[in-house]
């Protein structure tokens, strides 16, 4: 699951999974960070767009580009949590099972023993 950004109000900067990367994370600090800061702490005061000064100051550059590249809606009323496999935010079992799949900590399941040949034909 990650956050989608809407307001801003809810997510916490940098303890909420909103980066979408795999798994989604929240953004890798350049140093010490303010705890309990929203998201909306670093929205530019006309809300449509990234306050970049103050993210290049405090987040990591791979991170901060990122960001920018998440669009921001100046009609959104609140942050929403969807699934991060799916364009739509709404689960299935398909993407499910991708994720299970191609987890990085995915540890690959013993070889069952046996007649080769039954199992095939299984």
């Amino acid at each position: 699951m990650k956050y989608i950004i809407g307001d801003g109000t809810l997510v916490n900067m940098w303890t909420d999974p909103w980066i979408p990367d795999h798994p989604p994370r929240p953004p890798r600090p350049q140093g010490e960070v303010p705890v309990g800061e929203k998201v909306k702490e670093y929205f530019a005061t006309n809300r449509s767009q990234w306050n970049e000064e103050k993210l290049r100051g405090v987040i990591i550059h791979e991170d901060v580009e990122r960001i920018f590249a998440l669009k921001i809606s100046s009609t959104a009323h609140q942050d929403l949590m969807g699934w991060h496999y799916n364009e739509d935010g709404i689960y299935t079992v398909k993407s499910g099972y991708w994720l299970g799949t191609h987890l990085p900590t995915n540890i690959p399941p013993t070889p069952i023993y046996g007649s080769t040949e039954l199992k095939h034909k299984i």
